[in-house]
């Protein structure tokens, strides 16, 4: 059982903040104050120094007008499970007659934020990397369930995400017991991750972690589509989407979706919560068969090298130039933006060499399509463009400027084609 253990401290000095505890305040003779990490309707959460134990902590507590008993639920059910995806609780405390609860301090920003800037740069996550923390998050939600608990408000803004993709779980200010008898007093959530049940207020016993398991399949589509299957213009729109709409084909908003996933997550979606898949370990399941296949697949396929320009001569002089340095390499080539777009669907190439002489709008057309359909495809830019614009446009999809060249003379060519292949690994 935690306890806490009141100690006295005077009041911090700064008598005009609005923070609940004060930078350099000292916790229970033990907690300083070091920053304010984030605030939202429930309390705050600062950086602080644990002085007994030399060591960077977070701090987490209700603002006086909510409560403490929110925060208090939270470090119960985080303090009864261990998982490498959820928070570490260390203790509960009293100071000044607020009740705070001391964790690991999290280090890394939000998949929020990463979906932030994968829409900033047009550059969607790849399929191997979605995979990879779909897997992780479903095996941190899994660690809940097991205990008997859920979380009501999985959304990317509650996953932190560290070094090497490792994900944590946060927020769990909607902890609920999965066995809490009767009806939610009113609905409570992100309106773009609520499950249609929710919406309803019609949660039946003992199937609350299906309204996770949908948010993770809302989550697991922005992830692919870079925005969610409902979007709306109000939260009226939202819900009605989420009750009534179909769940959009993934495959048709990205090439390379495997349809395994996209049947997956359109499961996970389903309106009917029995349709649903009906743990997080079938779902882990799922998605470890999907990780493999998409491997598997990865090794097999070829490394393809595109070259794309008008000038049909100069372009199998490259070729030709490119299988010499890079013979284990299927390279292939075309004259036209159209050629590629009608026949590179199914071969999506690794690196794609492209001649800044096609005429503007196709040039632009072209490397667009490359970028939006392998995410991963190393740019070169064979020449100038004709115009800033087009320039400024090409520098903005990562393309690499590659000038005039002979047939042996392809350093940075081949500098191109081992950063593809770093990418593919």
């Amino acid at each position: 059982m935690v306890r806490c253990h009141l100690v006295p401290s005077p009041e911090p000095s700064d008598a005009e903040s609005n923070d609940v505890f004060a930078i350099g305040e000292v916790l229970s003779d033990t907690y300083e104050i070091r920053a304010v990490i984030g605030d939202g309707a429930m309390g705050q959460v600062f950086d602080a120094q644990d002085q007994r134990l030399n060591r960077r902590v977070a701090i987490k507590v209700a603002w006086p007008h909510v409560g403490c008993s929110a925060i208090r639920l939270e470090a119960q059910a985080l303090a009864a499970i261990r998982h490498p995806g959820l928070v570490t609780v260390y203790a509960i405390n009293v100071h000044r007659g607020h009740e705070y609860v001391v964790m690991d301090l999290i280090r890394g920003v939000t998949l929020e934020e990463h979906l932030v800037r994968s829409r900033q740069t047009d550059e969607p996550m790849s399929v191997a990397r979605v995979l990879k923390l779909l897997m992780a998050i479903t095996d941190a939600l899994s660690a809940v369930h097991r205990a008997g608990l859920v979380h009501r408000d999985l959304k990317p803004a509650n996953v932190m995400v560290g070094a090497g993709d490792q994900i944590t779980l946060v927020d769990f200010g909607l902890f609920l017991p999965q066995f809490e008898p009767g009806k939610q007093e009113k609905v409570v959530g992100s309106p773009t991750y609520m499950a249609p049940e929710l919406i309803r207020n019609k949660v039946e016993s003992g199937s609350w972690h299906l309204v996770d398991i949908y948010a993770l399949g809302v989550l697991a589509f922005e992830l692919l589509a870079g925005e969610p299957p409902f979007p709306g213009e109000s939260v009226r729109d939202v819900f009605a989407a989420h009750v009534r709409k179909e769940v959009p084909d993934l495959t048709e908003t990205r090439a390379d979706i495997p349809p395994g996933l996209a049947a997956l997550i359109r499961e996970m979606l389903a309106k009917a919560p029995g349709e649903r898949p009906q743990t997080g370990e079938a779902i882990l399941r799922s998605l470890q068969t999907l990780r493999d296949k998409l491997e598997e697949d990865v090794a097999k396929a070829p490394f393809v090298v595109l070259v794309a320009s008008p000038n049909r001569a100069q372009a199998r002089a490259l070729a030709g130039a490119l299988r010499r340095v890079v013979p284990d390499a299927e390279v292939r080539t075309a004259q036209d933006a159209e050629t590629v777009i009608e026949h590179t669907e199914f071969h999506l190439p690794d690196v794609a060499l492209v001649d800044a002489s096609l005429p503007g709008d196709e040039l632009i057309e072209l490397c667009m399509f490359l970028r939006g359909s392998a995410p991963g495809v190393v740019l070169g830019l064979l020449g100038d463009p004709q115009s800033a614009g087009d320039l400024g446009l090409l520098t903005h999809l990562d393309a690499h400027f590659v000038p005039p060249m002979g047939s042996d003379d392809l350093g940075l060519v081949h500098s191109l084609v081992r950063a593809a292949r770093r990418t593919r690994r």
